[in-house]
């Protein structure tokens, strides 16, 4: 009797882990319930026991639970499909979206001289920004680009800095080969980029690099708001976070291939 009480109850936990699984962000004990059937205060003890293992998060404002940081070797070692490593980025961004309420971007290198968002989760406020999946944008003035290039190959950023036409979008563009240079330093210094309204003017963002397994860098990841409604020194609170999701990220079997593949096969919408 013993082991079929304990196998009832791996049962019920893994119906708790999927019912997380389905959704894109956080969810309370009450939509489990609906998703799974079980009582509440059975998911209120399974959700203690897998936030103690580390398999679920809980945000302390929200109440609110989502998948934590321990299913993503789980994931990778079960299968390695990149549908599996792209929900978990989507996850990701989602919970930044959660956290800040301004707009997320993923985006990758689309050539030499620009990169493109390849996935976007919008503000949920009124306002937000133009930028839409599939545009490119510059490498130099941007939080995105200067992310994926402060982490390229030296013989990418040289080239770059020698030939990228670089203009003065705004009056804090860093539109000289020197300017960028030494900001392409404090960004691997520091870990994160920052476009102070060198792109846009009124917009600010922070970006981190994501990266292979072999330590390529292959996408970026970064949080954008309206400078009026969140201030840089603001929003640069939020970069700890950032950095943490995108170094986890990291870890988790992401390839380039994917990167390339993402717009193509909608994963993330």
């Amino acid at each position: 009797m013993e082991n079929g009480e304990k196998g009832y109850t791996y049962t019920k936990a893994i119906d708790v882990l999927e019912a997380l699984a389905s959704s894109e962000s956080y969810i309370g004990v009450r939509e489990i319930n609906r998703k799974t059937g079980l009582s509440v205060s059975s998911i209120y003890r399974i959700l203690l026991e897998l936030q103690d293992r580390g398999y679920v998060l809980k945000n302390p404002d929200s109440k609110k639970y989502r998948l934590g940081n321990k299913t993503l070797p789980l994931a990778k070692s079960a299968t390695g499909r990149p549908g599996n490593m792209m929900y978990l980025v989507h996850v990701y961004m989602s919970e930044l979206n959660l956290n800040t309420k301004e707009t997320i971007h993923l985006a990758y290198l689309s050539d030499e001289y620009f990169g493109m968002y390849i996935s976007k989760i919008d503000t949920p406020h009124a306002i937000g920004l133009l930028s839409k999946v599939g545009r490119t944008f510059p490498l130099y003035c941007t939080g995105a680009g200067k992310a994926l290039l402060a982490y390229s190959p030296e013989y990418f950023v040289k080239n770059y800095l020698e030939k990228a036409k670089m203009e003065k979008l705004t009056p804090k563009t860093l539109y000289t080969p020197e300017l960028l240079e030494k900001n392409l330093i404090e960004i691997r210094r520091r870990g994160f980029a920052v476009d102070d309204e060198e792109h846009h003017l009124n917009t600010v963002c922070v970006a981190a690099p994501i990266f292979d397994s072999n330590g390529n860098v292959i996408a970026s990841m970064s949080i954008a708001a309206p400078k009026y409604r969140m201030p840089l020194e603001h929003l640069v609170q939020f970069a700890g976070i950032l950095v943490e999701r995108t170094q986890a990220l990291s870890q988790s079997g992401l390839s380039a291939e994917m990167m390339e593949g993402l717009l193509r096969s909608k994963i993330i919408e």
